[in-house]
């Protein structure tokens, strides 16, 4: 599979964050897209809102 070379190796589960990212970069092929998707939720998690319009990938 192309995406899988692209990604590289998945890292090791020492690097959770890391991990999380490059499954969702697998799940979704478009990085920028599972990026801002776990960032805004990350915030509505911690119960604050992104500041979406000041700050881009």
């Amino acid at each position: 599979m192309l995406i899988d070379k692209d990604l590289g190796e998945m890292p090791p589960a020492d690097r959770p964050s890391e991990r999380a990212l490059w499954v969702a970069a697998l799940l979704n092929p478009g990085l920028s897209v599972a990026k801002t998707g776990m960032v805004d939720s990350m915030y509505k998690l911690k119960g604050g809102s992104w500041p979406m319009n000041t700050y881009y990938w």
